[in-house]
């Protein structure tokens, strides 16, 4: 059940537009994704956000896994593609 108030990241929301103005969708491995973020994890928070990326490719956000998360994709994609995470994660309410 959905807490009231709680952020989801979804990985089929993240993408970014182009310089034509269209939305391009990136298409997340989220099974491989799940795995680095757990392997990587700092955080009993991570932990639990990296198994259901794994599972259901959308988990809860909190603080503490923002900022662990941001802190990753920087080092784990290219500017394009962690840059549309940083924006997407960002715009999470």
């Amino acid at each position: 059940m959905k807490k009231q108030n709680s952020r989801i990241l979804d990985l089929k929301e993240v993408g970014f537009t182009d310089l034509e103005g269209n939305f391009t969708a990136i298409n997340f491995d989220q099974k491989d994704l799940g795995n680095t973020l757990f392997k990587n994890a700092q955080s009993i928070e991570m932990d639990a956000f990296a198994k259901a990326i794994h599972t259901d490719g959308k988990a809860e956000l909190n603080e503490v896994v923002e900022g662990e998360l941001i802190s990753m994709v920087q080092h784990m994609y290219q500017h394009r593609v962690s840059q549309a995470l940083i924006e997407t994660i960002k715009k999470i309410k």
